[in-house]
């Protein structure tokens, strides 16, 4: 009829359309030559693969298995390194790597003794906690330790929440820092301290910088509290742990759909998460000496690549206190984080479904519901695989903290640390015996020695 309202189009979740893109199975694409791979972010991987005949997939072919993330979970869709077997999607892997999402998923499951104290907003930390601590501020979605802050004060953070509200760069901070240090050493210093200068610098940006702009900028950082008495390394350094943990989802038939020695074929719509924990670490020491009054980035937050340590070979500690309680401690996190604070598939058969989760529906619920990522059901002849990157900080006591999770990790290798290189080989050879040989070879799936199975 003339001038009437176009009828408005269905608001189908795009989500919905990822995963048969992601692996061909919507188009009912097949690889087009067996052992056929996408992906760069794994050198060594690409190497063991090559070794064992595989070949790179062009652009647009559907692969036996992709490595190759896309930057965000909007753009999978439209992916051009399709899969049998691909990364698990971003809209399940951010959700971990999000430092706001990792700590609420964290509550939720019950498990928020695994990490330090954390507040998940400003508000809620000025309200809540003791802000003479020493907290690390820390922006929700940085990586390679960017926007973490060492603070042991409101004015602290307000101070480098208002830098960065301002538009004024990390460049500012440095200046401000200096200019502090001017201050106090010029004045007479029982009358003018750090806290002081920091307390005027602060206001005076809260009173330059809008509101609305502020707070927009609070919005991006949690708190969570620094490790007491924290172990320490080489000559006196605080370090943080990396462990790697893989989880995947075979599939449910075909080639690769054998399953582990002892698990049942699957044979319900429901998939199956296999979580293993690697025993490879290595240890991050910090530029700095241990200073614990100090808020210095060198000394609390940035990792000095030149130090890397093994913390597990008796070099630094005795081996046995590894061995006996912080690889334990560290196995039973693993177990409790995988087992219950984060979902992987979205199966019909799991409750509570992923979308239903409180984590989910804080993450995306912004969005508006015609774009909110969906999770459905894979194809039973396609899996996922994802790797993870856990870092965790030791106290002196034994107790190991998890701060946070890389859902998706940088897997290049470091050719001068021999250490890195033999752990990301031995993490490739794994791989390849527990998923990927039996992906092509139809080979029974086995873990090497450095693989444990949790969940």
């Amino acid at each position: 009829m003339p001038g009437a309202p176009a009828e408005a189009a269905p608001t189908t979740p795009i989500y919905k359309q990822f995963e048969g893109h992601r692996d061909g199975s919507q188009g009912g694409l097949q690889p087009v030559f067996n052992k056929s791979f996408h992906g760069t972010r794994f050198p060594l991987l690409a190497d063991l693969l090559e070794s064992h005949g595989w070949k790179r997939a062009e652009p647009g072919q559907l692969a036996d298995f992709s490595f190759q993330p896309e930057a965000k979970w909007e753009a999978e869709g439209r992916t051009t390194m399709p899969a049998r077997v691909s990364y698990f999607s971003r809209a399940f892997t951010d959700l971990m790597s999000n430092k706001r999402s990792f700590a609420r998923a964290l509550i939720a499951g019950g498990c928020a003794d695994l990490m330090p104290e954390t507040h998940l907003g400003l508000e809620a930390w000025e309200k809540e906690a003791d802000t003479s601590q020493l907290w690390f501020l820390k922006g929700v979605n940085g990586s390679y330790s960017s926007d973490v802050y060492a603070v042991r004060s409101e004015s602290e953070a307000n101070l480098r929440v208002g830098v960065a509200a301002a538009g004024l760069g990390k460049s500012a901070a440095g200046f401000l820092a200096a200019a502090k240090q001017e201050l106090v050493a010029q004045a007479d210093s029982a009358s003018l301290t750090d806290s002081h200068v920091d307390a005027a610098f602060a206001n005076a940006l809260l009173k330059t910088v809008p509101k609305a702009t502020m707070d927009k900028e609070k919005a991006k950082y949690i708190l969570q509290r620094g490790i007491e008495r924290p172990l320490l390394v080489s000559g006196g350094r605080k370090y943080v742990l990396r462990i790697y943990v893989v989880a995947l989802v075979r599939p449910q038939t075909g080639v690769g759909s054998k399953p582990m020695p002892g698990d049942s074929p699957e044979t319900a719509s429901t998939r199956r998460v296999e979580v293993y924990l690697c025993d490879m670490e290595i240890g991050r020491p910090q530029k700095l000496v241990y200073d614990p009054e100090s808020t210095e980035f060198d000394a609390q937050v940035r990792d000095s690549s030149d130090l890397y340590v093994s913390t597990s070979d008796g070099s630094e500690f005795e081996a046995s206190r590894y061995h006996e309680k912080h690889f334990p401690a560290i196995k039973e996190t693993v177990r409790r984080v995988f087992g219950g604070c984060f979902s992987m598939v979205d199966e019909e058969d799991v409750a509570p479904a992923y979308a239903e989760r409180e984590v989910f529906k804080k993450h995306f619920g912004w969005m508006k519901a015609g774009i909110q990522p969906e999770p459905g059901t894979l194809d039973p002849t396609c899996g996922r695989l994802g790797i993870f990157g856990l870092d965790f900080i030791a106290d002196q006591d034994d107790r190991m903290s998890l701060i946070e999770i890389n859902g998706i990790c940088n897997l290049h290798h470091t050719k001068t640390c021999d250490l890195d290189v033999a752990n990301k080989q031995k993490l490739a050879e794994g791989l390849y015996a527990l998923l990927l040989a039996p992906l092509v070879d139809d080979a029974e799936p086995y873990c090497t020695e450095h693989f444990h199975r949790v969940v």
